[in-house]
């Protein structure tokens, strides 16, 4: 373990915060060479939520892309593999939009054309 982490104020700091809410705890204790207990343990005390489930860094990289495009949260969800509020939340934390479309896609759910096509070109949703 590296005397700066046992520091106090290195561990307030946020971007070490922002390193526990973003980065996934096996990888913290890799690069600081510690357990991933003690990791749990600087979450705890930081007042990070163990139930939020921490992006990937392809996942959070194909979130910004899609949130960028205008996706709705849900058809990121879908393709990402992450329960709908999960990406809301994710998007509320990096100051993105995920209701652009709201609109738009409550007008193809409602016309007769475009209904079938969305249902038939939208992302499936994966377990796992």
């Amino acid at each position: 373990m590296s005397a700066p982490l046992l520091d106090p104020e290195i561990r307030r700091s946020p971007e070490f915060i922002e390193k526990l809410k973003t980065v996934p705890p096996a990888d913290l204790a890799s690069e600081y060479g510690v357990s991933a207990s003690l990791v749990h343990s600087w979450r705890q005390r930081s007042g990070v939520s163990e139930d939020r489930k921490v992006f990937t860094a392809e996942a959070d990289e194909r979130l910004r892309t899609l949130a960028a495009e205008g996706v709705p949260a849900s058809w990121i969800a879908e393709d990402i593999g992450y329960y709908v509020g999960t990406v809301r939340k994710r998007l509320a934390d990096l100051n993105l939009p995920d209701d652009e479309w709201v609109k738009i896609q409550l007008s193809i759910r409602k016309t007769a054309r475009l209904a079938p096509l969305h249902e038939e070109f939208r992302p499936k949703n994966r377990k796992g």
